[in-house]
Formats: C-alpha cells, sequence, structure tokens
C-alpha cells in the first residue's frame, strides 16, 4: 500500500479592526449607537475580535493533522480536493451549525465534521468587548502523497 499522509490548508479570513471602513470596503457599523442582536450570528469580516482556536493557528493545525482521518474510500479511488466547512462559533466558544458547502465525496465532508466535532472550545469573537456568535468557514484539503 501506498504511503499516505495528508495536507491540509485551513483558510482564516481574517480583517482588522478598522475605525471608518473594514479592509474589503465595507462600512464599520458603531454598535454602541445602534445596539446589536445577541442572538445574531456576524459573519467573520464585520468583527473586530476574531474567533480564534486555543493557541493559535499552530495549534489548529496540529489537531487538524492529529485527528483528520483521510476516508479509506477516498484513498482507493485517489479522490484529493478541497471540503469548505461552514460553523458558528457560539459565545461560549462550542461550534454549533456545522455543515458542508463543497464536498468531495467518498466520506471527506464526513470525515471533515467529525474532525471539527472533537475541537476544543474556541476564543469567541467579539464586537465592542461583547461575546458573539460568528460563522466562520474553513476549507481542509485532503491531498494524497
Amino acid at each position: 500500500m501506498k504511503k499516505l499522509s495528508f495536507l491540509f490548508i485551513v483558510t482564516l479570513f481574517y480583517s482588522l479592526t478598522t475605525s471608518a471602513q473594514s479592509s474589503s470596503g465595507l462600512p464599520v457599523i458603531d454598535y454602541s449607537k445602534t445596539g446589536f442582536d445577541s442572538t445574531a450570528v456576524f459573519e467573520i469580516f464585520n468583527v473586530e475580535k476574531i474567533p480564534v482556536f486555543p493557541g493559535g493557528e499552530a495549534a489548529m493545525f496540529q489537531f487538524i493533522s492529529t485527528n483528520l482521518v483521510y476516508p479509506d474510500s477516498a484513498q482507493v479511488n485517489n479522490v484529493e480536493g478541497v471540503v469548505a466547512l461552514s460553523m458558528v462559533i457560539e459565545k461560549d466558544g462550542s461550534l454549533s451549525d456545522i455543515k458542508v458547502l463543497k464536498d468531495i465525496a467518498y466520506g471527506c465532508g464526513e470525515a471533515s465534521i467529525a474532525m471539527v466535532k472533537k475541537m476544543p472550545k474556541w476564543m469567541p469573537g467579539q464586537i465592542q468587548g461583547t461575546r458573539i456568535r460568528t460563522r466562520y468557514v474553513m476549507p481542509i484539503r485532503f491531498k494524497l502523497k
């Protein structure tokens, strides 16, 4: 059997805190004047402080490499590609609403979800010092070597 390893790339969608406009050119809302619904789910580019995996990016890469299982059926069929997951990081750091946005079949989407469900609680996103629910998209690359 071929020696197998998988390479993953997790792309995080970061934005810098700005005073008038976000880096995408979209206006930044001053919630101190308008208030906000604490049950709303914010997109990553609308938060002041983005959610962070405990220990940071390097710790997340280590967690993924340790816990992501390349499905046997994907290996046998030489399936490679990117699975895109969407999830909500709750105010307490737990993960919910985990969905596959893009799948490459042969169990890779299910393997990605199973790995994310094992993740520890994250440090949640914040707006003006208040913890918020944040939608997060995580691409995971499956690659045979």
